[in-house]
Parts: structure tokens; C-alpha cells; sequence
């Protein structure tokens, strides 16, 4: 009698432990396809706000270095700062004006200064949440600043591999963290199972 009530309260706090895990790991499921932040080698593009007609308009594409850590380069396209549209200081002019920048992001945030041209301050910062980055930049000597611009994540390469987003396709952590939910919930069933078997023998 003692075997078979040991038996049964080991099948109640097995399948206890098992449900248990499965909460846990929905909660890790649905935080798996939700926020997330940026995305090593990805570039985001989007329109800049107009502020006059002589500072903003055109868009901006932010890329990303291959580990995510920094911004490594900007892109203005029809964008005026000024008075003057960037494409005409481009090499060949017309084209969109590239700028190399390093700009250190922590907790899904950068803001830091750079040179557009030599002698030629800029600041920029920006805020990741989920596929899209949101921010301002400006050139205070020339009286624009504050510009602000919202860009959405275009794709990650690293080479000439596309990497997924976090949170997508079979083999990305929400996928992962679903299949250990699924097993760990049929082993909670089993528990119960078990459980309630026993529970029959000894009534």
C-alpha cells in the first residue's frame, strides 16, 4: 500500500513539474517571436521627416555590422541638410550620400557623433524595436537638426548567407522553445496518466 501511494504521489508531482515546464517555456515561446533586438549585418531603410525645406526629406538606410554591435554605415537619399541635397556632394554626384560611421549600440540603442565631411560635425541616435529602428540625427552648423526618420529591416548578410529573423522559420528559438514545450506537456500527460491509473488500483 505504502509502494502504491509513493507511486501515486510521484505521478502527481511529476506531472505537477511537467506542466510547470510547459508555462514556462510558453512564456519563453511568445517572448521568442515578439521584441527582439537588431540584427548583425541587417540594413533598415526608411523616409526622414521634412522638417523645412532646407532640412530633412528623402530616406535613410542604417547598416549594421555582421555582429550587431554598431552602426557601420549611413545612407541619405534626397535628403537636404542646410539648404544643400546630400546626392550632390556624392561621388559621382546624384548618387546616395554614404557615410562610414561607427556607432556603438547598447540595450538596443546608439547615439553618437560622426563626420558626414571633414571638419563637418553630425549626431545621430536611434532606438531598435523589433524589425525597425526609430531616431534623429542632425548637423547643428547648419542649422538642421532633430531630423527624425523611422526605417524597417530590409535583410541580414553576412557574406553571401541571409540570416533569419529571431523569432521566425522552423529552426529559430520560438520554433525550439515550442518543441520543448509539446514534449515536456506529454510527459506532464503521461504523469497525470500514470497517476490516475494508480489512483483506480488502489480505490
Amino acid at each position: 500500500m505504502d509502494n502504491i501511494r509513493r507511486s501515486q504521489l510521484f505521478g502527481w508531482l511529476g506531472g505537477a513539474a511537467a506542466l510547470a515546464v510547459v508555462a514556462l517555456l510558453v512564456v519563453a515561446t511568445l517572448g521568442a517571436g515578439g521584441v527582439h533586438a537588431q540584427e548583425g549585418g541587417a540594413s533598415y531603410t526608411g523616409p526622414i521627416d521634412t522638417l523645412t525645406d532646407e532640412c530633412g526629406g528623402g530616406t535613410v538606410t542604417l547598416t549594421l555590422s555582421d555582429d550587431g554591435s554598431s552602426v557601420v554605415q549611413l545612407t541619405l537619399d534626397g535628403t537636404t541638410v542646410g539648404g544643400v541635397e546630400v546626392n550632390t556632394l556624392s561621388d559621382p554626384p546624384g548618387s546616395p550620400f554614404v557615410v562610414d560611421v561607427t556607432l556603438a549600440i547598447s540595450g538596443g540603442s546608439f547615439d553618437g557623433a560622426f563626420e558626414p565631411l571633414p571638419g563637418v560635425a553630425a549626431v545621430a541616435e536611434g532606438t531598435f524595436d523589433g524589425d525597425s529602428v526609430s531616431g534623429s540625427f542632425g548637423v547643428e552648423a547648419l542649422d538642421c537638426v532633430g531630423v527624425t526618420f523611422t526605417a524597417t529591416k530590409v535583410a541580414a548578410v553576412t557574406g553571401d548567407m541571409v540570416l533569419p529573423t529571431t523569432g521566425t522559420g522552423p529552426l529559430s528559438d520560438s520554433g525550439i522553445a515550442l518543441s520543448w514545450a509539446l514534449a515536456a506537456g506529454a510527459i506532464g500527460m503521461a504523469s497525470l496518466a500514470i497517476g490516475a491509473a494508480v489512483r483506480r488500483r488502489v480505490h
